[in-house]
């Protein structure tokens, strides 16, 4: 009975914690340090934006930002006009939240505040500790999926070929559905391993079904990880 009560606790903290990506209908998850943590491709599906242009101004995919450089020279706040996304709490409140950095290769984005309203719902909302110990890939480590529905799926990881050091593939006992991109992976103490990069609608021939996580303890730029790991020492 304790051990449901402590994952009722976690569960409803992390469900608490997740954001919806308004324009792409993406996930995103609330870690220390005010950061927001969900998928690159959630980001650049709906077309990075300029804040305070005389309207919302697409100013092109993330693909195009990454290779010209725009997103991969330090902290995009330090910009005049830094691009941003807007994202919507599970009570409704909208805040528009700058891009502090985009991480392709592992498919991790992170957004930041653009004004105090946001810092203020930070101060409200416990956020979901990152995990900073490496996972035991050489057997299944069981985990949990938050999906876009707001429901809970049993998953764990898988070691094969597919993994390449950020990233792990992932055998969910069901279907991950649409909406769950960015969303939070967690283990059972309820830290945060992964976040949702893809998921196979698929069943396979075992009745599971494929999915593929990035690891932001492992895929995140250095000085982002530090800002993550400062706050959630100093919250202890």
């Amino acid at each position: 009975m304790a051990a449901k009560r402590a994952d009722d606790t976690w569960r409803a903290r992390v469900a608490a914690a997740t954001v919806t990506i308004v324009e792409s209908g993406s996930q995103g998850v609330l870690v220390p340090g005010c950061c927001v943590l969900t998928a690159a491709h959630a980001v650049g599906s709906a077309g990075i934006k300029r804040k305070h242009s005389s309207k919302d101004e697409r100013v092109g995919t993330w693909l195009r930002q990454i290779t010209d450089g725009t997103l991969t020279h330090g902290p995009l706040g330090q910009h005049e006009h830094p691009f941003f996304e807007q994202v919507r709490t599970k009570a409704g409140d909208e805040f528009d939240l700058k891009v502090l950095a985009i991480e392709a290769a592992a498919d991790i984005a992170v957004l930041g505040p653009m004004d105090p309203s946001f810092e203020k719902f930070c101060a409200d909302t416990p956020p979901v500790s990152l995990s900073t110990e490496d996972l035991d890939l050489d057997a299944p480590t069981p985990v949990h999926v938050l999906t876009g529905a707001g429901t809970w799926i049993e998953a764990s990881t898988v070691r094969d070929e597919r993994a390449d050091g950020a990233t792990v593939p992932l055998s969910a006992k069901a279907r991950i559905e649409d909406g769950t991109s960015g969303g939070p992976v967690v283990s059972g103490a309820g830290l945060l391993v992964g976040l949702i990069s893809w998921a196979h609608s698929t069943r396979t021939d075992a009745g599971t079904y494929e999915g593929m996580m990035p690891m932001p303890h492992l895929g995140l730029p250095a000085w982002i990880l530090r800002r993550i790991e400062v706050a959630q020492k100093g919250s202890r």
